[in-house]
């Protein structure tokens, strides 16, 4: 099932802290929530899928237990990665001066103290959330460029238009191409290569390629050809749209490992 809703991932270490954010956001619904235990499962996440907003507990258990500021790597690797998103830094400190020196020094976009949260609710941190993810680009839909920055990545606009079209009959012509398969891939975006690109297919027709959906967290097959040509890829389909002779269709790769995709997405 394609995921369609702006994803948060809460670091607390806190379990029943934990899961009453998480609590909060499935109950709204507007939000896709994920947790993560740790700077280690957090960091793991964030490989493996674009959060539109993090809330990081910025004190998490290190070591032997002793308490550490293993939020801090949480949000360098968030900003390191330059996906646009949004951190919100979670403390039980509710110093001015503190608030103003994380903001500066870790790049994060607001600081909410716990017992403030604690006593406003959820509302209150529903608030937070939309005021840093509106000014954030993942807030924007994805234009062409975006999308053949990812699907074709080290390609030119030009030369992946002409492999598309001279691989894959339909209406429409550039246009059609644009529109569809801008508006199929969205919400799989950013997607990160296994060092393929898009290639002739030759059991069904068209093209194909394999990719890592950080939009989706999951291994996925992309395929492009013409619409009736075929039933289309068998297994979990994340995505299709034809238009004007075009399909333009994903389904989930069963299996994959998100370390056969390296090649960082646009490069």
């Amino acid at each position: 099932m394609l995921e369609t809703r702006p994803r948060v991932l809460v670091v607390e270490d806190d379990e029943p802290l934990r899961e009453t954010y998480l609590a909060h956001i499935r109950l709204d619904g507007s939000w896709y929530g994920v947790g993560a235990a740790g700077r280690a499962d957090a960091l793991g996440k964030i490989d493996r899928q674009t959060f539109h907003v993090a809330l990081v507990d910025i004190m998490l258990q290190g070591p032997k237990n002793a308490s550490d500021r293993g939020g801090v790597a949480v949000l360098e690797e968030l900003h390191a990665l330059g996906e646009g998103t949004r951190s919100i830094v979670l403390s039980a400190q509710d110093s001015p001066q503190e608030t103003r020196d994380f903001l500066k020094r870790f790049h994060a976009d607001d600081y909410i103290a716990k017992a403030t949260l604690q006593r406003e609710g959820a509302p209150y941190l529903f608030q937070a959330m939309r005021n840093v993810f509106d000014g954030s680009p993942l807030a924007r839909r994805p234009t062409w460029e975006d999308v053949v920055a990812n699907v074709a990545p080290g390609q030119d606009e030009e030369s992946f238009v002409a492999e598309v079209m001279n691989g894959v009959s339909f209406k429409g012509g550039f246009e059609n191409l644009r529109d569809t398969l801008t508006a199929a891939v969205r919400h799989l975006l950013p997607i990160v290569s296994d060092g393929t690109d898009l290639e002739p297919d030759p059991e069904r027709g068209g093209l194909s390629g394999r990719f890592w959906s950080k939009g989706q967290g999951c291994g996925i097959v992309l395929r492009i050809a013409t619409q009736g040509q075929d039933d289309g890829l068998p297994g979990d389909e994340l995505v299709r749209r034809e238009r004007r002779g075009l399909l333009v269709q994903a389904v989930r790769l069963q299996g994959a490992e998100r370390n056969a995709f390296s090649l960082s997405a646009g490069s």
